[in-house]
């Protein structure tokens, strides 16, 4: 069989994850450092300019679609963080919790092993196509691929709201969610919005100031900054390309190593 275009069973809008959110009162809180160049990326302005997504293929034989959504909906209201958007001005803002969320499923029972692979990297491609719009928000989106032998769930993240230990947290309180909605702890009494401020009022204070001061005083001293490869801007490809590799080392290897 070739592969054809999936039929979307459940879709809203262009096929992501249909979520409605409130509009929260706050005039917004300023962004990371990091959450500028993620920002900056996403205007496509610059050369190297590449939306910071994660995303995440999984496979499970049996699949409980509806929960999926609950679990997700839970995950949701308790980290705010995936309900942000980010405002003209280069603000954030949290949106109130969602009051559903749904996961698009896709037939693909018609597809052989060749098309589940080829519809698998068509599927990495449209990262950025199926999260919803920065501005937005927020910052995640699932869709589900329906095979004869089970479900590939889907998973996009802007990094924009996540860190690597997020990641990690964000996985581990989805799969407890899905096993039980109700066992996603409240909100942390500290948000995010906490954490920013409360670090832009200690680089304020004194001992920030003097610390910022040994070093200025230190500059001359220290070696210069290496020579890096440098190209003309002409060049420079206006979007950049992230690929994972691993190597797994046999036991005879690691000996080798030790």
């Amino acid at each position: 069989m070739n592969a054809s275009p999936m039929q979307p069973l459940r879709v809203d809008g262009r096929g992501s994850c249909a979520i409605v959110l409130g509009r929260s009162g706050d005039s917004g809180f300023a962004l990371t450092e990091i959450q500028q160049a993620y920002w900056v990326g996403e205007q496509g302005e610059l050369p190297l300019s590449t939306p910071a997504c994660l995303y995440r293929c999984y496979f499970t034989p049996r699949l409980d679609v509806p929960r999926l959504g609950l679990a997700l909906r839970a995950l949701a209201r308790k980290h705010a963080s995936l309900r942000l958007r980010i405002l003209p001005e280069g603000l954030q803002q949290v949106c109130e919790p969602p009051e559903r969320i749904h996961v698009p499923v896709f037939d693909a029972t018609h597809l052989d092993a060749d098309g589940i692979q080829l519809r698998l990297r068509e599927r990495e491609r449209e990262v950025e196509s199926m999260l919803p719009p920065i501005d937005q928000g927020p910052q995640f989106a699932c869709s589900v691929d329906r095979c004869d032998n089970g479900f590939y769930v889907h998973l996009r993240v802007r990094l924009v709201a996540l860190d690597g230990q997020s990641i990690r947290i964000f996985f581990a309180d989805l799969a407890a969610a899905y096993r039980d909605p109700d066992s996603i702890a409240a909100s942390p009494e500290m948000r995010f919005e906490d954490f920013v401020r409360a670090r832009r009022e200690a680089r304020q204070s004194a001992t920030h100031q003097r610390a910022e001061d040994y070093w200025a005083g230190r500059l001359a001293a220290l070696p210069p900054a290496p020579e890096l490869p440098v190209r003309r801007r002409e060049e420079i490809p206006s979007r950049s390309r992230f690929e994972r590799m691993q190597i797994t080392l046999g036991d005879q290897e690691i000996a080798e190593l030790q």
